[in-house]
This record gives C-alpha cells, structure tokens and sequence, in this order.
C-alpha cells in the first residue's frame, strides 16, 4: 500500500535510517481479508546493497483490513532495497511484486571528495565570458554517493564561478565557471592557472575541501629558429619552433598548427600539421620539423 517516507539513509548518517512498509492481501474479488481470514505474511529482501539492511519482523500476521507491515532498517551502503511479501496458502505461494526502497549515502569523506573541470584548458585570458563546468564528486566513508541535495560551496582565484550547488544522486555536484576579472595569477605556475576549490562538511561538522586548476590560455605567440637557413646539395635543416599564448602556456583544445614551405624540390617533415588536446602541459608548446634538399643537383648539373 505504501512506505511510512519516501526512502531513509544509511546507518550512522545523521538521517532517518527506518521505514515502514505496509501490504494489503486481497481475495479473488479485490476485496480486503478480515480476521477470520486472517494470515501470516513474510518478508524477505529480494535485492540489496548488503551491508546490514534488515526487514523486522520477519512475519507479521494481517489485520481486520488485511493489512500487514514490516520495518526496514539501513545498513551502512547506499543502494536500492527490493522488499517482497508473501503469504503461504496450502502448498501454493503468492507474493507480491518487489517493493523499491532507495538508501542514501552517508555525509561527505575527505577521502572519497574529488573536484575536477570539464575542460583543463579554456581560451579565456583575453577573452570574457568563456565557460567551463567544475564537478564536485562526493562521497561518504564507504565509497558510495553522499545522500542526494548535500551542499557542495565552490570559490574561484580567477573568473567567477557560481557559489554552490547541491549533489545528484550519484554524488556529483556542478556549477559553472567563467572566465572574467579577476585574471588568474598561480604562485607556483604562473599566470593563466586558476584554483578552483569545492568544499562541503563531513562527519565531524568540519569543513573539507578539494581544489583543482584550470588554465586560462590567451593570444598565440610563434616563434621559430633558426630564422634564416642554407641547405647544402643533399643536405637537410632541422627547425624548432614554438606555439604558446602570451604567458608562456598552451593554447586551447581544437588549437590547429601547419607549417608550409613554397617553392619545390624540398622535402618538409616533422611537425607540420599538430592538432592541441585539452591540455595544461607546456610540453605542447615546442615542436619541430625539418627541410631536406629532394633532388641531387650536382648529378643534374654534369
């Protein structure tokens, strides 16, 4: 018929760890049985997240409406809970059909907290308004989703980011950032890297927090050497160049970067034609391609 609240979380977790559920058994006509007709109905967990959930009484016997209820109490995983009745009637058995129950998580672990961007690398330096969306995982001392509508709080050392956000049922909690003053400005990495943090309350009513970075890459910058070159007959020159933004950083995602030579009998390879990923490493800043002389003019001369 129905559950005393809609679900209850798991054991130790500050919330409501029980729930009853009700069952009605009816006759052939739909019709409630009274006491004379009275029967013992049995309960058993037909799915469960383990870890301690538990039905008592494990039978019940129906009343004057044919009504009979059970307590469902947590364990200490999140998960769904599948409870079945059933009553036995000579040697035949009806049951009902199984009954879900959600069990939330617990409160957020330090442990089990991840706070992570979508993009590692936004264009967004010199340009406001870029978006980026930054993921709180939240978990509880068991590895399982904190309980739905925990309070995640976000801050941001560049751009503007929105102040909070509440976890899904998976434990993730997200909000936007964009790119705006203040410019990021990191003590170890520079200029262009933000910190973005996420923090939330555990167990012990203390605050936990997870930082991560993200990168505001700006205007691109080439550079090549050497500038000038002489390649002897059958000879080859090697050139190294590089592509970054003002602050030294890489460009963003998608970035695309050709080099081409005009004019023939030259062979170019290397690093001609590169595609930037997402990517915070300025090892994606250098690269190198080399001219190779084709056609042996010597021989051609004689």
């Amino acid at each position: 018929l129905g559950t005393s609240v809609a679900n209850i979380g798991i054991k130790g977790a500050g919330g409501l760890e029980t729930l009853q559920l009700v069952f009605q058994v009816v006759d052939s006509l739909g019709i409630p049985i009274d006491l004379d007709n009275a029967v013992n109905v049995g309960y058993v967990l037909a799915a469960s997240p383990g870890s301690g959930a538990v039905l008592n009484p494990p039978s019940t016997r129906t009343d004057a409406n044919g009504q009979a209820s059970v307590v469902l109490t947590s364990g200490t995983k999140a998960g769904v809970v599948q409870v079945t009745a059933s009553i036995s009637l000579g040697s035949k058995i009806i049951s009902s059909n199984p009954v879900a129950v959600t069990i939330h998580g617990g409160l957020p672990d330090l442990t089990h907290f991840s706070c992570v961007p979508a993009i590692l690398n936004i264009p967004g330096y010199n340009v406001f308004g870029v978006e980026d969306v930054i993921t709180a995982f939240v978990g509880d001392k068991y590895s399982n989703p904190v309980r739905v509508g925990t309070a995640v709080y976000f801050n941001t050392e560049g751009g503007i980011i929105e102040g909070s956000a509440l976890t899904t049922a998976l434990g993730a909690a997200s909000v936007t950032l964009y790119s705006a003053n203040p410019l990021p400005n990191h003590p170890v990495f520079g200029p262009g890297f933000a910190t973005v943090t996420a923090a939330t309350t555990d167990e012990s009513f203390a605050t936990i927090r997870q930082s991560t970075l993200v990168l505001f890459s700006g205007v691109p910058i080439i550079s090549c050497s050497p500038f000038g070159f002489d390649i002897p007959n059958g000879g080859s020159q090697l050139f190294n160049y590089t592509v970054m933004d003002q602050n030294g950083n890489p460009l963003s995602s998608g970035t695309s970067i050709t080099v081409e030579g005009a004019g023939k009998d030259f062979i170019l390879a290397g690093d001609k034609e590169v595609t930037l990923p997402d990517t915070q490493s300025r090892a994606w800043t250098t690269f190198s391609f080399s001219v190779s002389d084709a056609v042996d003019t010597t021989i051609a001369a004689n």
